[in-house]
């Protein structure tokens, strides 16, 4: 005997002595379920529908094609505001392109004017090159 529980998913009611506790009711002693009603999907269960099948075409297809209603309607809402997102992400790139650009033009010039630097004066380049080595030196050990 097949039960219809409110995630609509069948069950199947053994039968045994002293009954047990189900989700649409209690059973009787005999094995039998009770008929009853739950309360997420206003659906009513009942002990058994004659067939066995446990499934109706019908509300299957009636939830299935309320759930594409659903998304369509959902999609429809999300659609103005995923363009919205989806310029703005564009927009940070664009700003963040540019930023990179600009850092990257920066360091080629630091570097640029530093070969210079050592270029014109090469006693003071290793002079300074020394210093930094002495304090690296020193805050190793």
């Amino acid at each position: 005997m097949a039960t219809v529980t409110s995630s609509n998913t069948p069950q199947t009611s053994l039968g045994m002595q002293g009954g047990s506790r189900g989700s649409t009711g209690t059973t009787s002693s005999s094995g039998m379920g009770s008929s009853g009603s739950t309360s997420d999907a206003g659906f009513s269960g009942s002990s058994g529908t004659g067939s066995g099948s446990g499934s109706n075409p019908e509300m299957v297809q009636n939830i299935t094609q309320g759930a594409h209603q659903t998304i369509d309607r959902l999609a429809e809402q999300m659609t103005p505001h995923v363009e919205r997102l989806r310029d703005q992400v564009a927009t940070a790139t664009e700003a963040l392109d540019e930023r990179a650009d600009q850092i990257r033009e920066m360091t080629d010039e630091w570097i640029e004017n530093l070969r210079t630097t050592v270029r014109d004066n090469p006693l003071a380049a290793v002079g300074v090159a020394l210093a930094v080595g002495m304090v690296i030196a020193r805050l190793s050990r």
